[in-house]
């Protein structure tokens, strides 16, 4: 019989339903990219069972607690879905899930770090959308059975379109966008109400800020290389609007 079987680091994807028929009571498969153990495995006990660093999720986690003797370790698991970008209009509602596997999961969604505490599921939900609602959601993901994991999700970018039904603050306009010269135009109703002009990239980070005096401004993006990028408008009464731009 096998007393012990290490598959770590070995750049596997799936493992074999038969797998679970060996009963090998030391087992390690981490530092792989395994989005989901047989079923064959879940009645079999294991002395040491090391699933760490892959792309599992509490359903296949969860059905070994209780089955392993001595060391049970599944931490460092992959993140959740993908870059997300939900562009919405005014009173627009937002729906948008995230499957996640396990019986016992506890969700919680943040938007710019700060904790929703009204969204307690998978599925972020936004009735009547707003400029306020735009920003960055982030869901974390715990299970009351699988302990010291968390799953987070990649960012889920809500971006406001300006101009369509929007009685609450006053919009801008961006052109050329797409742009592939050296500079956008960008012009407001009223510059005294504009804090100040930020370009942000996909990955979340401010490349560019800018003043704004005049009602049309053109600001200079030379130095941005091509790309998905932000801009967000920020006004005096605290809020904003962001608006999708490609540099080409």
């Amino acid at each position: 019989n096998l007393d012990f079987l290490s598959l770590n680091h070995n750049n596997i994807s799936e493992l074999p339903e038969s797998i679970g028929d060996l009963n090998i009571p030391i087992f390690a498969v981490g530092g792989n990219n395994i989005s989901e153990l047989p079923t064959t495995m879940f009645d079999n006990y294991f002395e040491y069972l090391w699933v760490q660093e892959n792309a599992l999720q509490f359903g296949s986690l969860e059905p070994f607690i209780g089955q392993v003797s001595i060391e049970y370790m599944y931490h460092s698991q992959a993140m959740i879905g993908n870059d997300t970008l939900i562009e919405v209009v005014y009173d627009e509602t937002i729906s948008y899930t995230l499957e996640v596997s396990g019986d016992n999961n506890i969700y919680k969604w943040y938007k710019d770090g700060t904790l929703l505490p009204d969204q307690t599921s998978n599925n972020l939900y936004i009735e009547n959308a707003t400029a306020s609602d735009q920003g960055i959601y982030v869901l974390k993901v715990t299970n009351s059975t699988v302990s010291d994991l968390e799953l987070t999700s990649y960012d889920v970018t809500v971006s406001y379109i300006t101009g369509i039904g929007n009685p609450e603050i006053e919009g801008f306009a961006m052109y050329p966008n797409p742009v592939s010269g050296n500079s956008i135009n960008i012009s407001v109703e009223n510059s005294e109400t504009v804090e100040r002009i930020l370009i942000i990239n996909g990955s979340g980070q401010i490349v560019k800020t800018e003043k704004i005096v005049d009602q049309n401004n053109a600001i200079n993006i030379n130095n941005l290389t091509q790309g998905l990028y932000f801009v967000k408008v920020e006004y005096n009464n605290g809020q904003y609007q962001m608006e999708k731009l490609i540099i080409q």
